[in-house]
């Protein structure tokens, strides 16, 4: 689960709460949001792909295999990890941007019972947290949801970085968070989040509060770039300083839907409008009707 980078020597790094030399690849499984809902009725005819368990280097590439096989009426990702490959974790991050894909961390009220459910679910046990290395698969979803998520900065392996003289080791280190700040900012995530990082040692973690996990989520929270993209596609009905309507938000599903079977189409080959009985399933007028702009 670890990150070679280029200095005078091959460093390895990491970021999580799990011991880095004893690890697994994570898990990947596909199952409709409905099926590990804890809130009834549910009536979200979306799937989710779970990434469950470590990240470790190649799980890119899983994620990938499974995307390509399930197809685009996969949404989210959802993010139950303790982290792992740092240079994993901004690769997966990339992925679902770039498929224009959510993501989903557990919440914090009532998870124990709802990630009891999905281990139920999935057959086996979840980790009920989104931490460190996972963090920066989160942000890279355009939409997030969820509560439960811890940072702090990276760590080495110790044998190598405990190695190194400091000046070196000190050149590795900042080298390494400069990479995680270009990935933070390329997101659209706020330099504060960075410095919450920067600043947690890697042996502790920080909890997000309400006002960061506010900013970081919701239906057009996130990236402000994405945001703003979403608004120009979508005038709000109610005008400036209103907002989203349920008019407003049905458009940026239908966007986000569109852009989402665009993106498949070109990294997988898959048809870049849903078959009928997917059109009905959900009613997206713009994603069924190519004569719609």
């Amino acid at each position: 689960m670890q990150w070679g980078i280029a200095t005078a020597a091959i460093v390895l790094l990491s970021i999580g709460l799990g011991d880095p030399n004893d690890c697994e690849a994570a898990a990947f499984q596909v199952t409709s949001i409905c099926a590990v809902s804890t809130a009834l009725p549910c009536d979200n005819p979306d799937l989710t792909v779970f990434l469950v368990g470590e990240i470790v280097s190649g799980d890119t590439d899983r994620l990938k295999a499974v995307l390509e096989q399930a197809g685009p009426e996969v949404t989210s990702v959802s993010l139950r990890s303790p982290g792992g490959s740092v240079d994993e974790g901004i690769k997966i991050g990339r992925l679902v941007r770039s498929l224009y894909m959510s993501t989903r961390a557990p919440f914090v009220e009532g998870k124990y019972v709802a990630c009891e459910r999905e281990s139920t679910v999935l057959g086996a046990p979840v980790p009920c947290t989104c931490a460190s290395a996972c963090f920066l698969v989160f942000v890279g979803g355009v939409q997030r949801w969820g509560t439960d998520i811890l940072v702090h900065r990276i760590k080495f392996d110790s044998s190598v970085f405990g190695s190194l003289e400091f000046p070196e080791a000190a050149k590795t280190y900042q080298a390494a968070m400069e990479v995680v700040r270009n990935y933070l900012a390329e997101m659209g995530v706020q330099e504060r989040f960075y410095e919450r990082m920067f600043n947690t040692s890697s042996s502790q973690v920080s909890e997000l509060n309400a006002d960061e996990i506010r900013e970081l989520t919701g239906a057009a929270a996130g990236d402000p770039s994405f945001a703003e993209w979403l608004d120009a596609k979508c005038p709000r009905r109610g005008g400036f300083g209103h907002p989203p309507a349920v008019s407003d938000q049905r458009c940026f599903e239908e966007v986000i839907m569109k852009a989402r079977y665009e993106a498949f189409h070109t990294v997988f080959g898959t048809p870049q409008l849903t078959p009928p009985a997917v059109c009905a399933r959900y009613a997206r007028t713009i994603l069924c009707d190519p004569r719609q702009p």
